[in-house]
């Protein structure tokens, strides 16, 4: 299985405690293209650099290079997390404005999320939505993946899809719709498949006192909420057939990315065989004291010993072990000690 990135999120399964699930949002991570990320990350740090040039100068005049090129690197980082921070500021508000509870918050928060919270009751009195849930963790138990939808709502009035200047669909008012709050800059494609991921789950948490999982209620498409100081706007999500099969490709494709891409591309090799530092198993400090010793071929490495190996410093019996493996790659192998086992008698003594 492939490792797990910080930014993943994952959810226990409510009919199996043992089993977790990818959330919506890391299969989207996972599986969509980075589109303009990479830009903006070397914009905006390219941006930090002008803006601090005093800074990063005396820095660098300090022989403090590295401590410059990390301040310039993490400038988009700490862009992203001060956005986040705000928009999960925001979420908790929303979730307790929907069901009438008091939430506390700093003075620092208050000032914060008031242009936002502000927007929110706009688009409230508005678009007039029923809330019909909120921040509910859903689950798919087909495609095992869960997530946590913001709200499940109906407008009281209607909702007019508009794609390229052309009108496509209109939600009538009282439709129950998959709603998502957006409070950044701008509402990206991506939005669309993670309303999609959410309105094809098959059950719901209704974060009530017991947790109760009901069936999802069929919902008829998605709007996303965009909330910022200066104003609303609700985007209209249609949650066709063919996006629903694209999910399922995208979940699908999310599993082999971490189960078979990684073993999916042969190790390099050079005519005459395997080199021992083709195998990055082995600690580079083993692999360099060994090529000290001559020892560059598999054959060399056979006939330099299990012994010898474990004379060289960072070398332990963990890597004789990996030696053995590499070695029965071409067929070659070291005798065992005594006090030496492998996995085949081990298994002859268990049984």
């Amino acid at each position: 299985m492939g490792g797990r990135r910080s930014d993943e999120r994952w959810y226990r399964a409510f009919w199996d405690s043992g089993l977790l699930l990818p959330s919506v949002t890391t299969i989207i991570g996972s599986v969509s293209a980075k589109g303009g990320i990479p830009y903006w990350h070397g914009t905006e740090a390219a941006r930090y650099a002008v803006e601090r040039h005093d800074e990063i100068a005396d820095l660098i005049a300090q022989g403090e290079e590295k401590r410059a090129i990390a301040l310039i690197a993490g400038a988009p980082r700490r862009i992203t997390a001060e956005a986040s921070e705000l928009g999960k500021l925001f979420h908790r508000v929303a979730d307790a404005k929907i069901r009438n509870r008091n939430l506390p918050l700093t003075e620092d928060e208050a000032e914060a999320v008031a242009p936002f919270e502000a927007t929110l009751d706009r688009f409230i009195e508005e678009m007039q939505p029923t809330y019909r849930w909120t921040e509910a963790t859903l689950y798919n138990r087909r495609l095992l993946y869960a997530g946590t939808g913001d709200c499940g709502l109906e407008l009281g009035v209607s909702l007019p899809v508009v794609m390229r200047r052309r009108l496509v669909h209109t939600f009538p008012p009282g439709e129950l719709l998959i709603g998502d709050y957006k409070s950044g800059n701008a509402v990206y494609d991506e939005t669309g498949a993670q309303l999609t991921g959410y309105a094809s789950c098959s059950h719901m948490s209704l974060r009530d006192a017991t947790n109760t999982i009901v069936e999802m209620p069929r919902v008829a498409g998605g709007v996303v909420i965009h909330i910022r100081p200066d104003g609303y706007r609700a985007h209209g999500v249609l949650i066709t057939p063919e996006m629903r099969a694209g999910w399922e490709y995208a979940r699908r494709w999310f599993e082999v990315q971490r189960e078979v891409v990684s073993g999916s591309v042969g190790l390099g090799v050079r005519a005459g065989g395997f080199r021992v530092d083709d195998f990055t198993s082995i600690d580079i400090r083993v692999r360099n004291a060994l090529a000290l010793r001559g020892v560059s071929t598999l054959a060399d490495l056979e006939a330099f010993g299990p012994e010898k190996l474990l004379a060289i410093k960072h070398a332990g019996p963990a890597t004789v072990g990996t030696a053995r493996e590499i070695l029965a790659i071409e067929g070659r192998e070291w005798p065992l000690g005594p006090d030496e086992t492998t996995e085949t008698t081990q298994e002859r003594g268990a049984a």
